[in-house]
């Protein structure tokens, strides 16, 4: 935590940057701009850093009198700062070292004016639980807004004022963003005016609004939603998760639909790449799919949004290389980690990018399985037995009796078909006894477009070449091979 700026900082707070003492103010100004120097510089880090790098800075205040400029410094800039979260800073700031006693405020109006600023931004900070309201419609009926809730969305709260210049704009810009969420996010209107009929009105020349929105309003301020949310003006939106916590605070449509895309559209981007890199590379040390998901299991217990995106990506890495064991890793984890867990993988971009492959994916699998017999097929293809014997005609799948056979189905355009073929005499000659069934897929096709057809129907060649393992009576002992 000790950067650069921090040590200009103690050298100025020690006077180590002067030959000769320089005048009380003009050390000051010094120290308040080195201040700002050092806020600007952290603004971008975790809130938790951010937090504890102030601390760190009033803490190696030495001066009273120097503590006192740093941390009302700090807080005045925090308190200013347009980016969000910086309340969740400001009211750590007063908490840790102004209402603990270990510095004063100027006066005791700062103190009282800091003290209502906590008050009405402390329930509704980043990583806050999202206080439940007790509201009314516009028939007066009670509405309870309980954010999360168990719905598995997103919820949107925007509290604004029919009256309010500002929110005539907003309104229908949050509107457009949300139009294209609706299956994702719940979304909470709350009208902090008292007139009935100008709320009426608006809602009624606000078409899309009106139709997206649960519309509520609390006239006597008796849910005392103005404290529990930070109200102090209009317009207010607020983005919460699943869980019930807030993730966005004193948004607008822009930063709202940022935040959105990062929480929904998980599995396009920057976040998706850097995730599909790291899966690459931990793959590459040899580990299996199901070592590797336990790893990510363990690590991203308190993050699901993480633990969504490495899932999401271990499962594509398996499912697009390939590997017998890759494949098998695939099919265990569609079946347990996603289509076992439909709580998970509600959004609508889950269910088009990871729940429907992996359901397509188990579907294949379940195409002629391991353990059972290959379905009564007929295939044109060439038979190779034993010694340079060869046999080219129609063959039915499941009378290829015998201790051990391989099925192979390959297109000549392949490359990796081609290097299957190249390997063959060297495999024939290290295994005499096994039987190989060479099915060319084009030619086949070609010929018998019925009967190729309905191999596709019943076997998963979605990847050439597929090699099939078979036994007596024709039952499949393996699939999904990587060499003959």
């Amino acid at each position: 935590m000790k950067r650069f700026l921090c040590i200009l900082l103690t050298a100025v707070l020690s006077g180590a940057l002067f030959a000769q003492a320089p005048t009380d103010s003009l050390r000051r100004a010094m120290l308040t701009e080195k201040v700002d120097d050092y806020v600007d510089a952290i603004a971008n880090y975790p809130l938790a850093e951010q937090e504890a790098e102030c601390d760190f800075l009033i803490g190696s205040c030495k001066d009273s009198l120097d503590r006192q400029l740093v941390a009302v410094r700090l807080y005045d800039r925090y308190l200013g700062a347009k980016w969000m979260g910086a309340e969740n800073v400001a009211v750590h700031i007063l908490d840790e070292w102004f209402f603990s006693g270990k510095v004063e405020m100027y006066n005791e109006l700062d103190y009282y004016n800091a003290f209502a600023f906590a008050e009405f931004n402390r329930s509704s900070l980043i990583g806050a639980p999202a206080p439940q309201l007790t509201l009314k419609n516009l028939l007066g009926e009670s509405i309870t807004v309980c954010p999360g809730g168990g719905t598995g969305r997103y919820t949107v709260l925007y509290f604004y004022s029919p009256g309010c210049a500002t929110c005539r704009l907003t309104t229908p810009q949050v509107s457009a963003v949300l139009a294209q969420r609706r299956a994702d996010v719940a979304f909470y209107a709350v009208n902090t005016d008292g007139d009935r009929e100008a709320w009426s009105a608006y809602l009624e020349n606000n078409d899309p609004f009106r139709r997206l929105a649960v519309h509520a309003w609390d006239p006597e301020i008796a849910s005392d939603y103005q404290r529990l949310y930070g109200v102090t003006q209009t317009p207010q939106l607020l983005l919460v998760d699943p869980g019930g916590i807030i993730i966005g605070r004193r948004l607008d449509a822009t930063a709202l639909e940022t935040l959105l895309s990062n929480e929904l559209d998980l599995y396009e981007g920057e976040v998706w790449d850097d995730a599909e890199a790291l899966i690459e590379t931990v793959m590459a040390t040899g580990g299996t799919v199901g070592e590797v998901h336990s790893m990510i299991r363990r690590r991203t217990e308190d993050n699901p949004r993480t633990y969504k995106i490495l899932t999401a990506a271990l499962f594509h890495y398996a499912m697009t290389h390939r590997g017998h064991d890759l494949r098998f890793g695939a099919d265990t984890l569609a079946r347990q980690e996603i289509l076992g867990h439909p709580d998970i993988w509600w959004t609508e971009n889950d269910r088009l990018s990871v729940y429907s492959p992996a359901s397509l994916s188990v579907s294949l699998m379940d195409l002629a399985p391991v353990g059972a017999r290959i379905p009564k097929l007929k295939v044109q293809g060439t038979l190779l037995r034993r010694g340079d014997r060869a046999k080219t005609g129609v063959f039915r799948l499941r009378r290829l009796c015998g201790k051990d056979h391989r099925i192979v189905f390959y297109s000549p355009t392949c490359e990796h078909c081609r290097e299957l073929l190249a390997a063959l005499d060297a495999f024939r000659a290290a295994h005499p006894g096994t039987r190989i069934l060479l099915v060319d897929m084009d030619g086949f096709m070609a010929q018998d477009p019925a009967a190729a057809e309905a191999v596709l129907q019943a076997l998963d060649l979605s990847t050439l070449p597929m090699i099939f393992r078979t036994g007596r009576r024709g039952r499949v002992k393996d699939k999904y091979l990587d060499n003959l």
